[in-house]
């Protein structure tokens, strides 16, 4: 009889398998998965007749090597925009990714729909066993994309807002002399250091003498004062401030 062995959980009283290599053979089966082998050691094995279920990309890799030099280590790789695509994943699967890692923090919500579709696909039809895994980091505070890095010196004061700054930046105050007689167009006063926070609440949950850390550390900044939906605050460990 054939056995089939738990590789997650090891073999006979939760051991892994081992054997000395030996002959095996393969037989394909149709599983939920899609097709999967299924591989049966040999008579030189400490188990006889057990079985293992593995992949294609594990098959190959004991063609080339055998049991005992099958790589035991799993592969994480995160995927971008560079690797995302139908093909690139493929090309990743085959040298040996066991994990397709996600970081819900980049990219949007549909990017990432696409991203698990293709790897299901891929499962489904070539005979992988790639896993997703998806990092939901916690929560964070995103600033508006910059054009460049800004290099912040001790002392700067910046300030962070809820607002829109392309809006605020392209609208217009009317001011006339007090009696409406006359009135003229300008822009608003920005500060020179600005921008633009992605938390609605911001203002409402910073206090004075609060630390704001950017960019894991790059840039610490202290509350100075907390005006309407801006956050005023002064540099206290210089660095630069990513786009």
């Amino acid at each position: 009889k054939t056995r089939q062995v738990d590789r997650s959980h090891g073999g006979r009283d939760g051991a892994r398998p081992r054997t000395a290599l030996g002959g095996w053979s393969k037989h394909a089966t149709q599983g939920k998965g899609g097709r999967r082998f299924t591989t049966s050691l040999s008579a030189t094995s400490p188990y006889p007749q057990s079985a293992v279920e593995v992949d294609v990309a594990l098959m190959r890799e004991l063609k080339e090597n055998g049991f005992r030099s099958t790589r035991r280590t799993k592969l994480i790789c995160t995927i971008g925009p560079a690797t995302s695509g139908y093909e690139e994943l493929e090309k990743l699967a085959s040298n040996g990714m066991n994990v397709a890692r996600l970081n819900m923090c980049h990219g949007s919500r549909q990017w990432h729909k696409q991203v698990f579709q293709r790897i299901r696909k891929l499962n489904r039809e070539l005979g992988y066993s790639v896993a997703i895994m998806v990092d939901t980091e916690g929560s964070e505070v995103h600033i508006g994309d910059t054009k460049e890095p800004a290099e912040v010196q001790e002392g700067d004061e910046w300030t962070f807002t809820v607002r829109n700054l392309q809006t605020l930046g392209n609208s217009s105050v009317n001011e006339g002399d007090g009696n409406g007689s006359s009135s003229e167009q300008h822009k608003p006063n920005l500060p020179p250091y600005m921008a633009e926070v992605s938390y609605e609440a911001f203002a409402e949950d910073i206090k004075v003498k609060d630390d704001i850390i950017s960019d894991g550390g790059m840039v610490r900044f202290q509350v100075k004062s907390v005006e309407g939906p801006d956050v005023k605050c002064v540099c206290a460990e210089p660095g630069i401030l990513l786009p």
